[in-house]
């Protein structure tokens, strides 16, 4: 199996090319080595690695400052992807795309399936809409991959977030209003190298979504205090409500997923969120 990875040192990429198999040949390119907004140096990279799949790590992730930087979020969350799926479809390459539960408004009273209607409430989720619908028009082989919540030892996040806090001061603040599941990137790396063979051989999959999320239900707040929990950190964490907590961009109150879709398919046994924590404390 060749891989091409686009968006080389974000936390997903970092986790994937530790756990693919090392009888696999994995290129991965940062923004320095292929900028994913121009069409022509991504022609140039798929038609050159000639690879049996791109994945697509990828994204601007700064969610608050898209509501203000519109067009860099719609050029790598959008356009990028377009660029990827087009060519992908050109060349008969199968695509792996990352996207969000920011799709969603967050109104809905149970887990969001695949079928549910889509309608972002800020910026980063609208961006990230377009980029599924770039890919589901292209009709290039692969699937779209929603995730929520996802940390790592790596990159910007929120577990690394809150440890950094821990060590500056006694107590912190968190909203305790919002629902999801913390979901860790070496968890959702070890489940796209599963699935992947069988992405590359079904010819029938064809911008097809599927939810991944870790098993259990937590707040950011349950997720704080999880963390400092098992980190053995003294910092206490305030609930407060997402009104306490004003932001650039609206955030969806429940970003539950129904993940049965994915486990039924591709036989996956979802992950506990608070044993995937412990998990990724240890390798800090």
């Amino acid at each position: 199996m060749k891989l091409l990875i686009f968006g080389k040192y974000g936390q997903l990429s970092e986790e994937l090319q530790r756990a693919v198999p090392a009888s696999w040949d994995v290129i991965a390119l940062s923004s320095s080595e292929c900028d994913v907004t121009d069409h022509k140096a991504v022609t140039q990279q798929i038609e050159f690695v000639r690879p049996d799949a791109v994945i697509n790590c990828a994204a601007y992730t700064a969610v608050d400052r898209a509501e203000e930087e519109r067009s860099k979020a719609d050029a790598v969350n959008w356009l990028a992807v377009e660029n990827m799926a087009r060519v992908a479809a050109r060349n008969d390459v199968t695509l792996i795309h990352i996207s969000t539960d920011y799709v969603f408004d967050g109104t809905k009273h149970k887990p969001y399936n695949e079928n549910d209607s889509t309608a972002p409430i800020n910026y980063y989720g609208a961006s990230k809409l377009r980029g599924e619908k770039a890919f589901r028009e292209s009709g290039c082989r692969g699937v779209i991959i929603r995730v929520q919540w996802l940390y790592s030892p790596y990159g910007k996040n929120f577990m690394r977030t809150m440890l950094r806090i821990a060590e500056q001061q006694a107590e912190v603040r968190v909203v305790a209003d919002q629902y999801g599941a913390p979901t860790a990137a070496d968890d959702l790396a070890a489940m796209i190298v599963k699935i992947l063979p069988e992405v590359v051989a079904d010819r029938k999959l064809r911008g097809e979504i599927f939810h991944f999320a870790s098993a259990g239900r937590a707040t950011w707040s349950d997720f704080a205090e999880e963390i400092f929990r098992v980190a053995e950190c003294g910092c206490r964490v305030i609930p407060i409500t997402t009104a306490e907590y004003p932001t650039a961009a609206k955030r969806p109150a429940n970003s539950l997923f129904d993940c049965s879709k994915i486990c039924h398919r591709f036989g996956i046994q979802l992950p506990d969120w608070r044993e995937a924590v412990k998990r990724n404390i240890k390798k800090l």
